[in-house]
């Protein structure tokens, strides 16, 4: 449904950047996390393009463009680039998830340690922003930091269903940290 949003905004105006920079971000993550079909980059790349070409200097599609060197297994320009959009947009959608899961893949889990805090602060209501930091804590074997975040991930899911009752991928998520944190009976 998002992608069919934002194919809808393009075609109503082909010069919104911000919705060409939202359709790049939407295919890149949905390569990376679901499907790994050149199509989905193809046109994650497509988008990319058409946004830097209307607003390159646009922190949302510097994050685009970061996507795209992610998902090319580029981390360290994936890193500078989402980088710079949160040096001049720090909260910007989704910047301290994708500069937390590059650091991640890159094997920078200090890095990503580095920055938690940061993130929560500009991005704490996404509740992916969690995942590659408790993840990195948990390479770095730092258990009761860990289980911190993890407790402050749940605290962000709980508050998410609140608002958005429907989202089955939070509720999910929910449940498995439930699960994660020895709290089966919260899952039902």
């Amino acid at each position: 449904f998002a992608l069919q949003m934002f194919e809808n905004a393009v075609t109503l105006d082909p010069e919104f950047a911000l919705a060409h920079a939202a359709n790049a971000i939407f295919c890149a993550q949905y390569y990376a996390n679901f499907q790994r079909d050149a199509s989905w980059a193809g046109k994650a790349k497509a988008a990319a393009e058409k946004a830097i070409a209307l607003q390159p200097q646009l922190p949302d599609v510097q994050v685009a463009q970061a996507w795209i060197r992610y998902i090319d297994g580029d981390f360290a320009d994936a890193i500078q680039r989402v980088r710079q959009a949160i040096s001049r947009k720090p909260n910007c959608e989704g910047a301290y998830y994708l500069l937390g899961r590059a650091l991640f893949a890159a094997g920078r889990y200090q890095e990503v340690a580095d920055i938690a805090e940061a993130a929560v602060e500009a991005a704490g209501d996404d509740y992916s922003v969690y995942v590659p930091i408790v993840n990195a804590l948990g390479a770095l074997g730092k258990e009761e930091t860990r289980a911190s975040f993890r407790q402050r991930r749940v605290q962000t899911l709980e508050d998410h269903i609140l608002k958005v009752p429907e989202d089955a991928r939070a509720r999910v998520l929910l449940a498995s940290s439930y699960a994660e944190m020895g709290r089966a009976e919260d899952a039902i």
